[in-house]
């Protein structure tokens, strides 16, 4: 199928699903994150007190999760002021509104599951 007719209503719906399941798991790696933060820096202080000639191999680095709240809330706000009550949308456009499978999605997973363990 290359287009597919929507009611405006399921779609406002879907996409707002999908913006509280976004916006939970921005909140959950944040914390996630400042955890494994924390606790490397303390596993970094510990050895410094173990041995004051102690030098970090390396850079300490830890991906950050892009919040991609806007994406979403644009396409609800066009949805909710589309005088059509049917919406038509392209293969592309269900595959991001509906099934939340957005160009960023693979990257977005694979930095929340680092932080996750999923």
């Amino acid at each position: 199928m290359k287009k597919v007719n929507v009611k405006k209503d399921d779609l406002v719906d879907q996409l707002k699903v999908n913006l509280k399941k976004h916006l939970k798991d921005i909140k959950e790696v944040k914390s996630l994150r400042r955890d494994e933060v924390r606790n490397k820096m303390l596993q970094e202080v510990e050895k410094i007190e173990e041995d004051p000639k102690y030098q970090p191999e390396s850079i300490m680095r830890f991906k950050q999760l892009t919040s991609y709240e806007a994406d979403y809330k644009k396409a609800i706000k066009m949805a909710e002021m589309s005088v059509d009550e049917v919406i038509e949308l392209s293969d592309d456009e269900f595959s991001k509104f509906v099934m939340d499978n957005w160009a960023w999605s693979t990257d977005f997973a694979t930095t929340l599951s680092a932080y996750s363990g999923a």
